[in-house]
């Protein structure tokens, strides 16, 4: 899955605990039908300036949320849900974190894991995340409004786009229903 890759641990780096979460899925008879293992990181044992900095992840106001859905009503523009799935598993890890191997991963004195993107338990992904969001909706033209975190807006008048997002879930409001899906 490319999460993460057995590497050297560099001297004095810490190490994060890692453990298995199972769960058996079940049909409504509670029949199994499913068996999922999760690799978890202990985010617990993280040290803050090492292995992250940052966790707080801005969200948008309900106000914000409020007063464009009012907007979206009264101009009889189109609006529209979505969640953007797994987000904290594809999130880009900006700094260098290193795992405890789980029970069953056998590597060798000396050597770790190494997360190259994502892991459940990590302290920063909600941050992180954002960081990638801001990015992709500024390159497609999105501007984040000074006022209101997470409230994004692109062109004017007629032509205009609003997205709110809160961390996973977005809301796109518009003047046609067209645009709703070239957006998403």
């Amino acid at each position: 899955m490319g999460t993460w890759e057995i590497t050297d641990l560099p001297e004095g780096a810490n190490t994060i605990d890692t453990c298995w979460v199972l769960k058996i899925k079940t049909d409504a008879n509670l029949i199994p039908t499913k068996f999922k293992a999760r690799l978890m990181a202990r985010g617990f044992t993280q040290c803050e300036g090492i292995d992250y900095t940052e966790v707080f992840t801005p969200v948008v106001p309900i106000e914000s949320i409020q007063g464009v859905i009012t907007i979206t009503a009264v101009q009889d523009w189109e609006i529209d849900s979505i969640d953007v799935k797994q987000v904290y598993l594809n999130s880009t890890i900006h700094h260098d974190v290193y795992l405890k191997p789980p029970i069953g991963i056998k590597v060798s004195p000396g050597k770790a894991l190494k997360v190259v993107k994502g892991l459940y338990g990590l302290k920063q992904l909600g941050c992180e995340w954002n960081i990638e969001l801001d990015s992709h909706l500024w390159m497609i033209g999105f501007h984040c409004m000074p006022s209101a975190p997470c409230l994004y807006s692109r062109g004017t008048g007629n032509k205009i786009t609003i997205i709110t997002a809160y961390v996973d879930d977005m809301l796109i409001m518009l003047p046609s229903h067209n645009e709703v899906n070239h957006t998403k």
